[in-house]
């Protein structure tokens, strides 16, 4: 016998038994929006129903509309953490402007006010949006929102220290978790120096895990003659890793 399809709109499942001999409880399918389900008369099993043999559907498909264009926007989450050098991810947030989302930690804010003299609202004026550092319902918390890449900058040693041993206790460290289990690119910028052993422990182990440790140490040789041109030389290398086309900088072509 060839398949028979059977077209049953939402809201017409009742106890009574169909015509075609599958008998449907409305308590036996929950559906979350209307939809049309495609029931197969053949290929069916035997169910006890109230004392009754009755057959019941074992194919069971939702007629789904037409899907929907989804945006494929690169988004790039800018996590500011308390240390010193907040320079680095200002430069940052205005070159990728509004493929960046700011998180900044109550630290980082401080910082910012004293090394810029800016608002945090001014200070992530490029950016697409911004977030509290204790706004764990933000998309960023969840693996589930398609960012790119999370980038820590400048990371402190407390941020590296918790990144490093699982814990998630702001939208900074969270984000950096998220991007770990998800295997999206997460890149750290630590500033402090000298470097100590248990901060040298933790770089380690997160290099090893795929994490990019990137020290905000500029180089010299584009014989820089302002402190952008050092600010310049970092934000460049961060760019290269995200992939993001940029003329800032200056690249080695080897002696003149």
């Amino acid at each position: 016998m060839a398949d028979e399809e059977i077209q049953i709109p939402e809201g017409c499942l009742t106890d009574r038994g169909a015509s075609h001999g599958a008998r449907i409880r409305s308590g036996d399918l929950i559906l979350p929006h209307p939809r049309v389900l495609t029931l197969f008369k053949v290929d069916s099993w035997d169910r006890d129903v109230e004392g009754t043999r009755t057959p019941i559907p074992r194919n069971l498909h939702v007629d789904f509309p037409p899907l929907t264009n989804v945006s494929s926007d690169p988004r790039i989450l800018v996590a500011v953490s308390g240390a010193s050098g907040v320079e680095y991810a200002r430069r940052l947030i205005e070159i990728l402007g509004d493929s960046a989302d700011v998180v900044a930690t109550k630290d980082a804010q401080a910082v910012i006010e004293i090394e810029t003299g800016l608002t945090m609202k001014e200070f992530a004026a490029r950016a697409r949006s911004s977030y509290s550092e204790d706004n764990l319902a933000a998309a960023p918390a969840s693996g589930s929102s398609l960012f790119l890449a999370v980038v820590v900058v400048p990371c402190s040693g407390t941020t590296l220290a918790k990144i490093a041993t699982g814990i998630a206790d702001n939208l900074v460290t969270r984000a950096a978790a998220v991007a770990i289990k998800e295997n999206r690119k997460l890149i750290l910028v630590p500033r402090e120096t000298p470097v100590g052993a248990i901060a040298l422990e933790n770089m380690l182990k997160l290099a090893r895990l795929g994490v990019i440790i990137m020290p905000a140490s500029p180089g010299f040789y584009g014989k820089p003659k302002r402190i952008a041109d050092l600010v310049d030389f970092v934000v460049a290398r961060i760019l290269d890793h995200l992939g993001v086309d940029h003329s800032i900088g200056v690249r080695w072509s080897g002696p003149e």
